[in-house]
Order: structure tokens, then C-alpha cells, then sequence
């Protein structure tokens, strides 16, 4: 793992299209109790079918936190093209917690943001975060990439999305709410 203290436009990656063929996906399985009704047996079948399904094309890179019940993994791990990786996360929403890929030619770089579960103190969904803050490190750690720190700005994943050509989309009220990016709403509010 290693980090690259630049930022990706400067050095000519940028965010590609999610259409576009890749390495693999990224699934945490589910397993808390406040969101997921019976310990998330029901959403752990459905899972295992979608992971199934997405293996046939790529890879699946399983995050499994302790929390989620052992006799929920044997099924994952008869499955052909899945990566397991023993990880520590508060949600299972892993286009949201987790990296973002940008590339340069054939080259990919992972961008690691910061998470405050969609507002922190102010508007987010639960308290304890950390672990969903730290889920970026800890699987780069795991499938020591390369990778951007964006440490000074708190983003949910899957509130971007960009057609690799320079036009990236998104939604005011996910980057600039005041749970998630307050001092930027400042700057712009000065400006």
C-alpha cells in the first residue's frame, strides 16, 4: 500500500465511467440489527444470490465483519471468483463506505475519502461511524493498492457518478449538507 501525496487530476487519472469493465465489486455483507430485520438472515439470502450472480462476470471482494453471524459464510465461500476480506464496518452500503477508483490508461489508483455515516451529529444515520471511516485503510491494507488520502472532505460514495469523459454528477445536498462539509458551505457562502 502506498500512499501518493498528489491528487489524481494533477497526475492525469480521473474517475471512469461505472459501466465500464473492472477488477470486481466491493460487497459488505449486512448484519445490523437496527436496519436489518431478523439479524439480516433474509437480506444475507438475497445477498448470497447477488453475489452469485455478479461472480459469474468478476470478482467479488466479500467484506465480512465480525458481527455477521458464522454460519452465514460457508455459502460465500463455495462460491467460485470471491474474495473474502475480515473487516471492521458499521453499514453494509459498500458503494457508499468504501474506495472510489480513478485510472489512467490501464492504471488504477483508489481514492480514500472520509465517512460520517450521511451527517455525523447532525443528520446521519448512526452514531458510531469509525469503523466505516477507517473501511477505506483497512482494505487497502489488504490489496495494497495505491491511493489517494482525501482527509479533508467527508463524501458518500454513491452520491457521485461521473461518464469518464469530465462530467461528473451529483447533488448539493449530499457534499455540501451541514452534518458532512459545513466549512465548505462557508467558503462558498463568502465567496
Amino acid at each position: 500500500m502506498k500512499k501518493i501525496n498528489s491528487c489524481p487530476k494533477k497526475d492525469g487519472y480521473q474517475m471512469p465511467f461505472e459501466g465500464i469493465a473492472h477488477e470486481g465489486t466491493i460487497v459488505l455483507l449486512p448484519y445490523r440489527l437496527d436496519t436489518w430485520r431478523e439479524q439480516a438472515k433474509p437480506a444475507l439470502k438475497t445477498f448470497l444470490e447477488l453475489v452469485k450472480i455478479i461472480a459469474r462476470y468478476e470478482c467479488v471482494f466479500l467484506g465480512v465483519d465480525q458481527r455477521v453471524p458464522s454460519d452465514a459464510l460457508p455459502p460465500f465461500q463455495e462460491i467460485p471468483n470471491v474474495k473474502i476480506m475480515f473487516v471492521s464496518y458499521n453499514d453494509a452500503w459498500a458503494r457508499d463506505n468504501t474506495l472510489i477508483y480513478v485510472k489512467k490508461g490501464n492504471h488504477c489508483r483508489a481514492v480514500d475519502f472520509r465517512f460520517n455515516a450521511w451527517g455525523g451529529s447532525i443528520d446521519g444515520l448512526y452514531d458510531d461511524f469509525e469503523a466505516d471511516d477507517a473501511l477505506g485503510k483497512a482494505i487497502l491494507e489488504i490489496r495494497q493498492e495505491e491511493y489517494y488520502r482525501l482527509s479533508s472532505f467527508i463524501l458518500e460514495g454513491g452520491s457521485i457518478h461521473t461518464d469518464g469523459e469530465g462530467t461528473l454528477l451529483t447533488t448539493k445536498a449530499c457534499l455540501l449538507s451541514q452534518g458532512r462539509n459545513r466549512r465548505y458551505i462557508i467558503q462558498l457562502l463568502r465567496d
